[in-house]
């Protein structure tokens, strides 16, 4: 069950926020301009027919305002600091503009077969729509701010999705901005101009498809009151002393391996599992760059997943962040070139305003090669996954926040986490995550099988490792111990799998 603790609708955070982005209405020379050009649109007194149009109306928007903010050399936001500003439409859009060009559609039968609005329904119904959600941001964001989730601090912020509408369509307007403010290197930049320009076909489908649900619901009087809907955004954190600790309680434990199973699929059509995005540090990885990685497609999947891009400095190598309530409007479908794209309706139940998913975002170690095997990288991958399976009754996180949704202690759903351009072992991946998952006392891991060369892992899996499982009973801290310790003896003088070697040294 959810706690009852949870706010309907308000912006908070555990921990106190030592740091804030500003919102377009926090901008005392911006906004006013903003304003005055988006309220013709959300009147109907300009009405765009071709996304071409559109485009144009953009560019000359965001001419205006660094126009006016060089001529009194900045913009102050709301606390008087001095911001440098730069365009944010100094791309050319190609993508953008040829999106409806490439489907063929031009009529709203055609649309229909893409589960789309045509390219005039959407200008003329949903884009007014989005300039009104922009001008909703006084109300949805008073002080113009939203709190920054702070490195090495653990907290929590709620939005809902009336919020996280206005700052989507903030993004869609290309109202977010590089700025000269050094608080912020560890923050990605929030930039659409660059997605615009060279996300994929299906990636901008996804995109447009989102707002037309925003529209419609805004428009069903029987479904607007899940725009109250709650999305929470969690930084969880290790412990200070979580190196000994963590290390100390895996080689020790006498705990049974939970089991581990092989599945082909995605991962996010797991319902009712603790989902992981196989995440960049800098959260979202490269997805407003057009990368089309695990990650990207979770984001435009579930296009609330953006508003982390805001809110998510870099994660630490002891840190993880966890999405609570979010929902799924897409499903894409193959790969790069053989992509295809689809609606998705997400039935998850909600309870107490918060839907029935979760996420959780861990970025693995990056391009180290050999090193991996090393027993200092083994267990920082350990750290970092038994900081993401951890929940509240385990006692490795620091300042556990008592009122957050209290979800059933559900099992992982997962996969070769770091091992496409990251360049990890599938086998040791696969008996990290399995060891932290075991410590965190979830009830199974699911490694998910994404190309054909997959199954020998579930293969090799099952005739080496699951027979000594069944057979010795072997514990978490027989496993652990075996490959941080014993391993480390021999790794360098022999030439075993990963596999092989616990089947060798159990057998």
């Amino acid at each position: 069950m959810l706690s009852n603790n949870l706010p309907s609708t308000d912006v908070s955070t555990q921990s106190v926020a030592a740091a804030t982005t500003t919102l377009p209405n926090g901008y005392s020379r911006e906004w006013p301009i903003i304003v005055e050009n988006l309220q013709k649109i959300a009147n109907r007194e300009k009405v765009f027919g071709s996304i071409a149009a559109w485009i144009e109306f953009v560019k000359d928007l965001d001419q205006k305002i660094v126009d006016d903010c060089m001529n009194n050399n900045r913009d102050d936001d709301d606390d008087g600091s001095v911001q440098e500003v730069s365009r944010s439409t100094d791309y050319h859009f190609r993508n953008l503009s040829f999106l409806y060009k490439k489907m063929n559609i031009s009529d709203k039968k055609e649309a229909k077969e893409h589960s789309l609005m045509s390219e005039k329904e959407f200008m003329e119904k949903v884009v007014p729509k989005i300039a009104q959600w922009i001008l909703d941001l006084e109300r949805e964001f008073p002080s113009g701010k939203i709190p920054v989730l702070m490195m090495n601090a653990s907290g929590v912020v709620r939005l809902t999705k009336r919020q996280i509408r206005s700052i989507m369509s903030c993004a869609f307007c290309c109202l977010f901005r590089e700025r000269g403010d050094v608080s912020k290197k560890n923050m990605g930049v929030f930039e659409f101009g660059l997605f615009w320009s060279v996300a994929s076909q299906n990636f901008l489908m996804s995109l447009f498809h989102y707002f037309e649900r925003m529209y419609k619901l805004d428009n069903d009087s029987s479904t607007s009151s899940s725009l109250d809907e709650i999305i929470l955004f969690e930084r969880k954190v290790l412990k200070n002393n979580y190196r000994r600790f963590i290390e100390e309680e895996i080689c020790k434990s006498q705990q049974k391996m939970c089991p581990l199973l092989f599945k082909q699929g995605k991962i996010q059509d797991n319902l009712n599992h603790l989902m992981v995005d196989f995440a960049n540090c800098m959260i979202g990885g490269h997805v407003l760059g057009g990368a089309v990685a695990q990650e990207e497609i979770l984001f435009v999947e579930c296009p609330e997943l953006f508003a982390s891009i805001l809110i998510c400095p870099q994660m630490q190598v002891h840190e993880t962040i966890k999405f609570t309530g979010f929902e799924r409007y897409s499903n894409l479908k193959g790969y790069i070139k053989s992509m295809t794209y689809e609606t998705y309706l997400d039935n998850q139940p909600v309870i107490e305003n918060v839907r029935k998913n979760q996420l959780i975002a861990m970025d693995a170690l990056q391009g180290v090669g050999i090193f991996q095997f090393q027993k200092e990288f083994i267990l920082r991958e350990i750290f970092k996954t038994t900081c993401a399976f951890t929940s509240k009754e385990n006692d490795f996180l620091k300042d556990s926040s008592s009122d957050l949704p209290t979800l059933e202690n559900e099992p992982i759903a997962s996969g070769f986490w770091g091992c496409g351009m990251f360049g990890g072992d599938k086998q040791l991946k696969t008996i990290i995550q399995w060891l932290s998952a075991t410590l965190c006392n979830r009830p199974s891991l699911t490694i998910h099988l994404f190309s054909p060369e997959d199954e020998k892992i579930e293969q090799d899996f099952n005739t080496k490792i699951l027979p000594l499982i069944v057979e010795k009973e072997l514990s978490l801290g027989q496993v652990a111990d075996a490959l941080l310790n014993t391993y480390q003896s021999v790794r360098k003088t022999t030439s075993f799998s990963i596999f092989e070697f616990l089947h060798q040294n159990f057998k």
